[in-house]
Formats: C-alpha cells, structure tokens, sequence
C-alpha cells in the first residue's frame, strides 16, 4: 500500500486542510472580496447620472463596454498574483507529505478546488448585483433581468475561476515563486491586450497574427459575454453615432442634417464585435462562450494535475 489512508480519507482530510489554509489567508481572501465590492461600485456609479437614458452618446456606450473590461480584468490580475504565494506554500507542504506517503497529487487539486470556489462564487455574485444595480438595464422584465445577471455571474465566475486556476497551474510547472509570477504577468499581458477593448475586434481580426490570439485569449469569451449579456439584444435604447466614428459605415449609417446616425444599443453592440457569424441570437452564443470558457477551466485543471504529479521542486 503506497498510501497510509485509502483516498477517500486523503482527499476529505486535503480538502479541509485547505479550506482552513484558505480561512486563515485574510491578506489573500479577504483582499479579493473587497476589491471586488469596491470595482463593482466604483465602475458601477459612474452611469448613475445616465442609467436612465432612453439615448446615449457613443462615448457612453463604449465607456459602458470599458466598464465591464475594466471590472473583469481588474479582478482577474488580483486574483492570479495573490493565489501565486499560497499555492507555492501548499505545493511544498505536499512534497514533503507525499514522500512521507500521506498525500496524492489528487487530494491537493481537489482540495485545492474545493477550498476556492466558495470564494469565486461570492465575488462573481457581488460584481453583477452592485454592478447592474448602478449601471442601468433595458426595461425587460424581471425575468430578462434576472437572466442577464445569471449571464454575468456565470462569466464572471468563470473568468475569476479561469486566472485563480492558471497562477495555481504555474505554480505547479516551474520551480519558484518568481518564475510563476513572471507566466501570470506574460497572460495578464495577453489577455489584457487580446480581449477586444483595447484594440477593437474589427481591428484584431484583419490580420492573422493578431486574430489567433484574440480567439485564443480567455479574455475575449469573458469580454464579449458579458457585454453581450448585458446589451446583445438592447432594442429599446439608442445609440447617437457621429460621421466621425470608425463604426460609422459599418453600422450601415446614413447621416442625418447633424453629421450623425441613431442605431439601437444591439446593433452598434453588433458592429464593434464585428460579428462573424449570426450573433443576434445572444442564447445561443452565450451558450458558445460558456462551452469555451468550460473547456479553458478543464483543461488548466487538468494541466495542473498533470504537472504537480509528475513534476517534482524542491520544497522548503
């Protein structure tokens, strides 16, 4: 017998194990939560003075969209370098229990996993009720808001679950702290500059190089999602766009006597993504999101497993 317990013992005593190492890491935890409520209301009360708008500005749409890039990727950096410090602790405690033969490499993902997602769950239900709360909805009904806010918890809880799981997956490849950062720094880099705020996917998808990234990139499921959710299929808000803007003649504009269009929130949402395929049906490519961003969760898991197994450092 490799092991001094069967599995069932290692994993619920790894799970607790880590669910009190989690407990007792204010600096991580509690850091993450704040932030969080704090970006929600920050981002959130700037459209106060406009929640109400029946038309907006085509710099108080996009300010919307920067809002929401801003809220996930804010969180998403906080979230993979404060859990980089915690896994390289937990991944040297195992080394040194594994060769005594009381831990697998599976009991520490498990429990690793188990310990994190209540955390995950609270932040991505905080963002979406505060956020939504200030920033103002399409007057659909109670059900139609209650479904847009289920679409930004889900990819705001993937998006949050997406960078905790990869600063752990680094942890778990290179051999120190440093080396780890220096990965979550070069994805953070990426992610930041491919998920379609910064340079706009129209932009991103003319040229080869660039339009790998962008649809290989967590980011730009997470980015397109959430503000897909949220004004996808916004039909009774209006959008003033000037002859000035980019999205002009992609809007199909024609410029009335003030140099200007109005088109609806869903199809200047439309025009800026540069869809490619029938995005109009927001269900259905929401549901094309959250597959992507599923597999992207999977598969880092999976990658961690893999490395923390057959990887050894050596530990303190």
């Amino acid at each position: 017998m490799k092991y001094a317990q069967p599995w069932f013992v290692r994993d619920r005593l790894m799970t607790l194990r880590a669910i009190k190492i989690y407990w007792r890491s204010p600096g991580y935890n509690l850091s993450r939560l704040t932030v969080t409520v704090a970006i929600a209301l920050l981002l959130g009360s700037m459209f106060i003075p406009i929640c109400n708008n029946e038309v907006f500005s085509e710099a108080e749409v996009q300010s919307s969209f920067g809002a929401v890039y801003i809220g996930f990727i804010i969180i998403g950096q906080l979230s993979i370098t404060s859990i980089i410090p915690v896994t390289i602790s937990i991944r040297d405690m195992f080394y040194r229990h594994e060769s005594a033969g009381m831990l697998s490499s599976r009991s520490v993902i498990a429990g690793l996993l188990v310990a994190e997602l209540p955390f995950i769950a609270v932040m991505s239900l905080s963002f979406p009720v505060i956020f939504l709360a200030l920033v103002g909805m399409p007057n659909d009904g109670i059900k139609g808001e209650a479904l847009r806010g289920l679409w930004v918890f889900i990819y705001f809880g993937l998006n949050t679950a997406i960078y905790s799981y990869i600063g752990q997956m680094f942890c778990f490849l290179v051999p120190g702290e440093g080396t780890a950062i220096v990965l979550a720094n070069i994805f953070i880099g990426l992610n930041n500059a491919y998920s379609g705020f910064i340079a706009s996917p129209a932009l991103l998808t003319q040229n080869i190089f660039f339009a790998v990234q962008y649809y290989f990139v967590p980011g730009r499921y997470v980015y397109q999602g959430m503000v897909a959710s949220l004004f996808g299929d916004d039909y009774t808000r209006w959008v003033t766009v000037p002859q000035t803007s980019p999205l002009f003649d992609n809007l199909g504009c024609v410029a009335d006597g003030s140099g200007s269009c109005t088109v609806t929130v869903s199809a200047y949402f439309e025009a800026f993504f540069d869809y490619m395929w029938n995005l109009n049906d927001v269900p259905l490519n929401g549901w094309f999101n959250f597959v992507i961003l599923l597999i992207w969760s999977i598969s880092v898991r999976f990658i961690a497993s893999i490395a923390l197994k057959y990887l050894k450092y050596s530990g303190k």
